[in-house]
């Protein structure tokens, strides 16, 4: 499409390369939300599995679905009918807050009784205590 506006070769590489580091944001972003939302639940993998279905199924409609409008009847009508799930959801994410659950054992301290911090004294570094 771009080269239907442009024939700068530069602009097509930056698209590319913009292309590129979105979808890597993505992937990992999908990946940090998926380990946030299943921590201590060792679902991780079923999760994963099937956001990454979704967003493959996703991303196959909406070419199968823009393909046939493009024939049907025109480039602006496909953008047109693509925008508004994007919009929604834009919409959805920006309602949505990601919380992780509760850790286990929160309450209990991570320090022991006999645990404690001293300062080192740089004049016996490499002396050992028997």
């Amino acid at each position: 499409v771009l080269l239907n506006f442009s024939r700068n070769p530069y602009a097509l590489l930056a698209t590319q390369v913009f292309d590129g580091l979105g979808a890597g944001v993505n992937g990992l972003a999908i990946l940090r939300v998926t380990k946030t939302l299943t921590e201590n639940t060792n679902r991780f993998g079923l999760v994963f599995s099937i956001a990454n279905s979704g967003l493959m199924f996703g991303a196959a409609l909406s070419n199968l679905v823009a393909g046939y409008l493009v024939v049907w009847k025109s480039y602006e009508i496909a953008l047109v009918m693509l925008l508004p799930p994007g919009v929604l959801c834009l919409i959805f994410l920006s309602l949505t807050k990601i919380r992780a659950p509760p850790v286990k054992d929160a309450d209990k301290p991570i320090y022991t009784q006999h645990s404690t911090i001293t300062s080192i004294d740089p004049t016996k570094i490499g002396e050992r205590n028997v």
